[in-house]
């Protein structure tokens, strides 16, 4: 299931205020949503920091400081009413930012019909790499002697009251007092394999795909550049990786069922997009590597 997740597929963009809509804070669940995503991401340089050391080749896991949010000429009135709303967010929690031309951010060469009309600077908010940030949390696990089994949970082991264990796709049985479930898009699959009279809210997968892009033309990027929120995903972005690759993101399509695979047609709308609106030598880019990942949806919204 950890190849089919959500986190080894993400951009993972330490965004907060570029994910404000119009919406976010029509509730205060809403408000309290954004509030807890603005805690954890003043969380991370501190994470960072005890996890680097743990780096298997040394790259900072850092890839950008700043992000640039683009209100083109692509976009419907949403993209604008997003749009205001991230200003309006961080002008009422206290952030910096700033607005600039959109011909000064590193690398946007957006075909003439698609170019950006605004452009805001957020220094406050960059990317990390999720694939290296993943490789170090399982070597603190290796450090701490915690047991790891290569294998995939297919049922929980429980009677009438009492949870048992797990018993992995091999067959065999680990038994404990106590589990955790934290499998994502994977979770009810198993918790309704216990008892189906367990209330927990219907979870949908969200299928997200992305791209590892090499560059074989024009200048790079430098930032994350991206999009106001789209309907169910973080809008359209690219992310500059430390090796001089580009992360191409991405979709969140609900699907009934946790998916194995892109779809073309989500492949085609991103990418399409993205020569259009982000860089018209995209085009030449060289692909490197698909990322599929499935992200848990329940149906309330909320995490």
């Amino acid at each position: 299931p950890r190849k089919r997740g959500t986190s080894q597929a993400a951009g993972a963009m330490l965004g907060c205020f570029c994910e404000v809509t119009e919406d976010t804070f029509r509730t205060p669940l809403g408000r309290r949503r954004f509030e807890i995503g603005l805690a954890s991401h003043e969380l991370w340089d501190s994470v960072l920091e005890r996890l680097e050391p743990l780096s298997d080749d040394g790259r900072p896991f850092r890839l950008a400081d700043e992000t640039h949010v683009l209100l083109n000429s692509v976009g419907s009135e949403f993209d604008t009413k997003n749009f205001k709303a991230i200003i309006d967010a961080l002008e009422a929690y206290q952030r910096p930012s700033s607005e600039i031309d959109p011909v000064d951010v590193p690398g946007l060469t957006p075909k003439p019909n698609a170019r950006a009309f605004r452009a805001l600077s957020l220094l406050i908010e960059g990317a990390i790499d999720a694939r290296a940030v993943l490789g170090a949390l399982e070597a603190s696990l290796d450090i701490q002697s915690v047991d790891v089994i290569n294998d995939s949970v297919a049922e929980i082991l429980a009677t009438e009251n009492k949870v048992l264990g797990v018993r992995p796709k091999d067959g065999s049985g680990i038994y404990a007092k106590k589990i955790v479930v934290a499998a994502g898009a994977f979770s009810e699959q198993l918790i309704n394999g216990i008892c189906e009279d367990i209330e927990i809210l219907p979870t949908f997968p969200g299928l997200g795909i992305g791209l590892i892009l090499q560059r074989l033309k024009g200048s790079g990027f430098k930032s994350v550049v991206r999009t106001p929120n789209w309907a169910f995903a973080c809008g359209l972005h690219v992310v500059p990786n430390a090796d001089g690759t580009e992360y191409l993101g991405s979709t969140n399509r609900l699907v009934p069922q946790v998916a194995i695979g892109a779809c073309l047609e989500d492949l085609s709308y991103f990418t399409t997009n993205a020569m259009e609106q982000l860089g018209e030598n995209i085009e030449h880019h060289q692909i490197e590597r698909l990322l599929v990942g499935n992200r848990p949806v329940p149906i309330a919204g909320f995490p």
